[in-house]
């Protein structure tokens, strides 16, 4: 006799700052803006501002290269320490949740929320090594940390189920 599986997935977790660190990398990892600014842009713009202020002797600091050191400093910042200071700014955040994962959406329960999404709610889904992320609006997400997962099956149960219900977003990792 075969076993079937459960309908509802029950997930129990707290979050940490680095866990949001890790959702913040992967919203920023997929925006080609961000790649192109802090890649290209803020190294080009430090350079030449660098390049004009000894060449051009006694000339103060330049436009370009007062743009390029915001950008390659801003950039890495709001990678690491935004989130963080972020997190510690909404308890909520950190306070030990409860989801309930079925056919008709997701449930949560927290000391300090409380409330039910339908899948329809969620405009895609991304995976990284760490995390699922459930995306409301493009810089609105649900995390779900891996560790909260009992099991392998009930991982992949969860990602064959919001596969049905909630389009790929992005690269996927592939553990």
């Amino acid at each position: 006799m075969t076993e079937s599986a459960p309908s509802t997935i029950q997930l129990q977790f707290q979050l940490t700052p680095q866990d949001y660190v890790r959702a913040n990398w992967d919203f920023y990892r997929s925006s080609r803006v961000m790649w192109i600014v802090w890649i290209w842009l803020g190294p080009c713009m430090f350079a030449a501002g660098v390049y004009r202020y000894f060449a051009e002797p006694g000339h103060p600091l330049t436009f370009p290269l007062f743009i390029g050191a915001i950008m390659l400093i801003f950039m890495p910042w709001s990678l690491f320490v935004l989130p963080r200071s972020a997190f510690r700014k909404q308890p909520a955040m950190a306070a030990p949740q409860t989801i309930a994962v079925g056919p008709d959406g997701i449930t949560v329960d927290s000391p300090l929320f409380r409330g039910a999404d339908a899948w329809g709610l969620y405009a895609s889904f991304s995976e990284t090594k760490h995390l699922f992320m459930l995306y409301l609006k493009p810089r609105m997400f649900r995390i779900i940390p891996k560790r909260a997962f009992a099991s392998a099956e009930q991982m992949d149960q969860f990602r064959r189920l919001i596969a049905q219900h909630i389009p790929l977003r992005g690269l996927r990792w592939n553990p």
